[in-house]
């Protein structure tokens, strides 16, 4: 006896559905018979493979372990236990998986930016097998690993930095992102005791003054020109924030200025005229140098180069000038530079005359009159001062003062009394009479002694 078809167990054709199968069988010998109840009942083999029903494609994002778990079928009944194992591919020693529950993961976190697949692609090739004991069944399965953005970004550009007075531009602020694809960095000012002060163009980087920095009239917080600010640059996710220091240098910007006036009055005799000064608002303090660079009369001139002393190289005679008009008004040109910048000045000095020479007598000191004449001559004298001095004429002595008489203004000498030549009245009785005179100029003088000789009128 034989089925039709062989049974299968796991689809039993039997009425009742239970792999016992019922038929009833006769034996005859032509003449009689015999029939017997057959029970025929089908037993279990392990003849199918297990079937993979899980995906063989899958992404995942970077950083996780679990890959999936791997589902396989078996068709027998009953129910075979399966095992699950890795049995190849290029990258199969990148993964563990659990023979029992199927779960396929990475030994180690994968990392999007540093792929270590074969193909370094971050697509990973691993075959897995499930096994019934008997009958086994494989699968390629490939992971996609997806990137994440799971890197901060990392400022690549310095701290600190150091730039000239009167410039905008700090500098450009860069920042790097590990992440791949690359991120889009955006900067920003994030705090800082002087940030009110700067802009940053939030898509370069360019870390700018909002008003150029002047190293004299510094404007951050410490008022050192020490400016503090936090940069910031961001992914969209993440963030990282640097302290920056920008330092601001000084220039030699600003030329010297004049302090001391252009015009000088001095008396005549004198050598020292005034002591330029000048200033210069740089810091740190510049060193200033004086000089004399023009005009009709700097030949007679000499300027200290350090403490701006304006000196006549030979002190100067109101009564000789000897400016280029002749006129006791001297006129140069004197400059304060501090090495770079300079400013200069156009100077005039106008010398005032001083009462320094005496008055000279020019009239003789001996005379001759007949008798019976009161005057005797016009006294004379000269005073080089310039301006004219006003003379003025005295008798200060001599044994026959009395006797005379001048006059202060104009220096007409007379006797008082007209001299009788037969009755002298000089001291000596000898018709010789002795006078001092005086001239003065208010603060100087010279005296004379006049001798006047009466003679003998028929």
């Amino acid at each position: 006896m034989i089925f039709i078809a062989a049974p299968n167990y796991e689809t039993p054709t039997d009425a009742g559905l239970d792999n016992t199968y019922n038929v009833t069988v006769q034996a005859s010998d032509g003449s009689y018979a015999v029939t017997q109840e057959v029970m025929i009942t089908i037993t279990s083999i392990n003849d199918n493979p297990p079937v993979i029903t899980s995906n063989s494609a899958v992404s995942i994002s970077e950083n996780s372990t679990l890959v999936t778990t791997v589902t396989a079928a078996d068709a027998d009944i009953p129910t075979q236990p399966l095992t699950y194992t890795i049995s190849g591919g290029i990258d199969s020693s990148l993964f563990n998986i659990n023979s029992s529950t199927g779960e396929l993961t990475f030994i180690t976190l994968p990392d999007f930016e540093i792929p270590t697949d074969a193909g370094i692609d971050n697509i990973y090739n691993v075959t897995v097998q499930a096994s019934d004991g008997e009958l086994v069944s494989t699968q390629d399965v490939i992971v996609t690993i997806n990137g994440m953005n799971d890197n901060n970004p990392v400022m690549t550009s310095v701290g600190n930095f150091s730039i000239p007075e009167n410039n905008l531009v700090v500098t450009t602020v860069t920042a790097t992102d590990a992440d791949f694809p690359n991120q889009s960095l955006t900067y920003s000012i994030a705090g800082g005791s002087d940030s009110a002060l700067f802009n940053i163009n939030s898509l370069t980087g360019e870390l700018t003054f909002i008003t150029a920095p002047d190293y004299e009239i510094p404007a951050d917080a410490g008022m050192d020109n020490i400016y503090n600010l936090i940069m910031q640059v961001s992914d969209g996710t993440l963030t990282v924030t640097q302290d920056i220091t920008v330092t601001i240098t000084a220039v030699n910007d600003n030329s010297p200025t004049m302090f001391s006036t252009g015009n000088f009055s001095i008396p005549e005799n004198t050598s020292t005229v005034t002591t330029v000064t000048a200033r210069d608002t740089d810091l740190p303090a510049q060193t200033l140098t004086y000089s004399i660079v023009g005009r009709t009369d700097s030949a007679l001139f000499t300027l200290n180069t350090s403490t701006g002393v304006l000196a006549f190289i030979t002190a100067k005679d109101y009564e000789t000038p000897n400016d280029s008009g002749a006129d006791n008004t001297y006129n140069i040109t004197i400059q304060a530079s501090d090495g770079l910048l300079h400013v200069t000045q156009n100077i005039i000095i106008s010398m005032i005359p001083v009462n320094d020479n005496n008055p000279v007598i020019t009239s003789p000191n001996i005379f001759s009159i007949p008798e019976n004449i009161n005057a005797i001559a016009a006294i004379t004298a000269v005073d080089s001062d310039r301006p004219v001095q006003p003379l003025t004429y005295s008798i200060i002595g001599g044994a026959d003062s009395a006797k005379f008489s001048i006059v202060s203004a104009t220096g007409a000498f007379s006797f008082i009394t007209a001299p009788d030549f037969e009755v002298p009245a000089d001291f000596n009785l000898d018709n010789t009479y002795e006078v001092v005179i005086q001239v003065s100029d208010g603060i100087f003088n010279q005296t004379q002694s006049i001798t006047v000789k009466v003679l003998n009128a028929d």
